[in-house]
């Protein structure tokens, strides 16, 4: 058996030997290799201390990673290689990290704490294949079965119970059946492993050819408590028809605004749930693309979301329209990194930098931040709505709207969070009906003294300049939305 190693990975294996140190390549990049797969990391294991590492690849290109792990990261042609001391591992208090760790002679009492057998290889020219608990055969058989004690192992490591699935979903193994039966009783244990890293390992699961299968019931329920068996069901056919890979993960996202924009789900509320869930494990930022971009603020804001369409909006930090604007942009790029962080262009083909997609927002920027309407019962614009909502954040908007019937224009300004101040402007021979936002009950004569006699919420406004200031009933979120 040989393993055709990453050429900075031997290097550094024959200098560890040299030295008098036992050394192999291990885990994924043994498991990859005997898969017939490019490793994308070669990690080494030793039996040299993280100081003598250090003391024998020089300071300069030793990075101290996790000393007290006994991991020292090294720097080989370019690339960075993690090595780690052969080590056993303590008791697990927080369920995801060793109290303690012992540094041991012996890569077998390693190999012995890891988590599933195909991760417990290692391997080096000399010795060949170190597979003290049968990975190589659970690979041929096409298993994911834990190392050991299943229990145990997820005990230590909560999250490993998701990587089980992951790993299962990404070759399309079977699992052993005490493996899974080990997970699925302890899977309330998930309670304990942060949402950024549930959120990495839900992301490369849902990365899979097929991940359906995998989507187990019991599992989600604890990271997804508002995913019903109902609405699961019907979300795996569409999860395995979406194409492999994290680049299509932006799909997922589009498919449930398609969901909300066109009416689609029995469910309406689980659909809103569920998308506020998938914004909240990537921290409120984008990850919609050309599908889901142009409907997500207009979603959002027609279903109750609008401060969560301001939020993205009002993003500075990458990717996000304002983090464009910080770049000196002075229109919407086909892609978030359509210029880099450093003031030069990407090297990505098809990038333009004034496109309709991302520049769709601007779409909800008139028909929500300021509230013009175009509406079908009166084509060519002879009456608009309008409609705006306030955001505390924003402070103040403008917009006109050049139609072919003539100039509209809005503007509201807010002086605290108590009191706004609406202009509007309809050309000759035109209406426009006005749904104001959030106004105070003690407000509405003074308002109808300057709009007019108010209908079913709306105030019908023939040609003309119209100024209201009024104070508002009160502000639940960052935004005041208009009230029916």
């Amino acid at each position: 058996m040989t393993i055709r190693m990453d050429e900075g990975a031997a290097e550094l294996l024959d200098t560890l030997h040299r030295a008098g140190y036992a050394a192999y390549v291990v885990g994924g990049c043994v498991r990859d290799s005997l898969l017939g797969l490019t490793p994308h990391d070669w990690d080494l294991c030793t039996s040299a201390l993280p100081q003598q590492v250090m003391e024998l690849f020089g300071a300069q290109r030793c990075i101290p990673t996790g000393l007290q792990h006994g991991t020292v990261t090294v720097k080989q042609g370019g690339r960075l290689y993690e090595t780690t001391t052969f080590r056993t591992e303590g008791a697990y208090s927080d369920g995801r990290h060793p109290d303690a760790v012992c540094f041991v002679p012996d890569v077998r009492e390693d190999l012995a704490r890891r988590d599933f057998t195909i991760n417990a290889m290692a391997y080096n020219e000399k010795e060949g294949l170190v597979d003290p608990f049968g990975g190589q055969a659970d690979l041929q058989s096409g298993i994911v079965r834990a190392v050991g004690v299943p229990r145990q192992r997820f005990t230590e490591d909560a999250l490993r119970i998701l990587r089980l699935y992951r790993f299962a979903a990404r070759f399309g193994f079977a699992i052993d059946p005490p493996t899974a039966q080990a997970a699925q009783e302890l899977c309330a244990h998930l309670d304990c492993v942060s949402v950024e890293r549930i959120e990495e390992e839900l992301a490369k699961l849902l990365s899979a050819p097929a991940p359906a299968a995998y989507l187990d019931k019991k599992i989600l329920l604890v990271i997804l408590p508002e995913l019903s068996s109902e609405a699961l069901a019907a979300a795996k056919p569409v999860v395995d028809a979406c194409p492999a890979g994290e680049q299509a993960l932006p799909v997922r996202l589009a498919a449930l605004l398609l969901t909300l924009k066109y009416h689609l789900s029995k469910n309406e509320e689980l659909t809103k749930r569920q998308l506020l869930k998938l914004f909240e494990q990537s921290n409120h930022k984008l990850k919609t693309g050309f599908v889901g971009t142009p409907l997500l603020n207009n979603v959002l804001t027609d279903n109750g979301m609008n401060d969560l369409a301001y939020e993205l909006l009002l993003n500075e930090e990458f990717p996000g329209w304002l983090y464009e604007v910080k770049l000196g942009a002075t229109t919407v790029w086909e892609r978030w990194n359509s210029l880099l962080a450093d003031g030069t262009i990407s090297g990505i083909s098809m990038n333009s930098m004034n496109h309709y997609a991302y520049g769709s927002i601007q779409e909800w920027m008139f028909r929500h931040v300021a509230g013009i309407n175009t509406m079908e019962s009166h084509p060519g614009a002879r009456t608009v709505q309008f409609a705006p909502t306030l955001n505390w954040d924003l402070r103040y908007a403008e917009a006109k709207y050049d139609s072919a019937s003539g100039m509209y224009s809005i503007r509201w300004e807010l002086s605290d969070k108590e009191h706004v101040t609406i202009t509007m402007d309809v050309p000759f021979d035109c209406t426009a009906e006005a749904v104001l936002p959030m106004v105070a009950k003690s407000e509405k004569e003074a308002v109808a003294e300057v709009l007019g006699s108010e209908e079913n919420g709306r105030y019908l406004l023939e040609p003309g300049h119209y100024e209201v200031s009024y104070q508002l009933s009160g502000w639940k979120e960052k935004t005041a939305v208009c009230v029916e």
